[in-house]
């Protein structure tokens, strides 16, 4: 009988919006890991730096990294920038927290025991939610081999001066360092005009060449070889002879020596 009253309005001014307040902390932590070398041998020392950046937008909070060596390493030391890390197979880091925009770095140092692909990896994570987990884990590379040897070889002539028909002593020395050397083989070219007598230890004729074949010789050892040969009667002037040192995966050494022959009077 009276809608008159059937309708009623109220004002309220409004001032500003406030953001609604998110409930858990979101941090993007990035994890980039490096190696000091991409080919080392066993026992060398390799150096790992880990930089972990949080990328915001909040401050991450209990911060850990896990870092895994595919092949075992010994002498295994740990430096962080900040927080504390436990050594084992797996080292592992509490980094606590990091801020929006800040870094914290890693410095993993080791020595690998056996050849192989060395895949060191290490990953990141936190107690704060992270919106982009693909950039929590990063590898570093290294091939292992084994280290090649280092040959060596001198020789010397005794006398330096022989007359026609005389005889002369070549003393050939060869040594290896780094790692052993494996089917080494020494030979000797004599020049014309010299004749070869004998060897010791014994040498076997090859191509021309008098060769010596030692199977394996330690780092850091030397063998002395010794090769006596004679002028024939008619050489004169000077006699080059030439020597080599050759094994498996390194490369060739040389060594050479001079001995001049005078004329014999007419």
């Amino acid at each position: 009988p009276n809608p008159a009253n059937n309708s009623s309005s109220a004002t309220v001014a409004v001032t500003g919006t406030s953001p609604i307040p998110r409930i858990t902390q979101s941090a993007d932590l990035q994890l980039v890991k490096r190696v000091n070398h991409a080919k080392a041998h066993p026992g060398q020392l390799l150096t790992y730096t880990l930089v972990v950046t949080n990328h915001g937008p909040d401050t991450a909070t209990g911060v850990t990294v896990t870092d895994t060596p595919r092949l075992a390493l010994t002498d295994v030391h740990v430096r962080p920038s900040q927080g504390s890390c436990t050594v084992g197979r797996t080292v592992r880091c509490s980094l606590g927290t990091i801020a929006n925009g800040k870094t914290a770095t890693i410095v993993v140092t080791g020595k690998p025991t056996k050849t192989g692909n060395e895949v060191n990896t290490g990953t990141v994570a936190s107690s704060s939610s992270d919106p982009k987990s693909g950039n929590n884990l990063s590898r570093a590379k290294t091939n292992v081999a084994a280290a090649a040897p280092k040959l060596r070889l001198s020789k010397t002539a005794s006398p330096g001066k022989i007359a026609a028909g005389g005889t002369v002593t070549y003393r050939l020395k060869v040594s290896t360092s780094g790692a052993a050397a494996r089917n080494l083989r020494v030979c000797d070219a004599l020049p014309l005009g010299l004749m070869f007598v004998s060897a010791t230890p014994a040498a076997g004729l090859s191509n021309g060449r008098e060769c010596w074949t030692i199977h394996n010789l330690a780092a850091g050892h030397s063998r002395t070889l010794i090769l006596h040969a004679r002028a024939l009667t008619s050489t004169h002037g000077t006699l080059t002879n030439h020597a080599t040192a050759t094994a498996t995966g390194t490369k060739t050494a040389r060594a050479r020596s001079e001995e001049h022959t005078p004329a014999l009077p007419s």
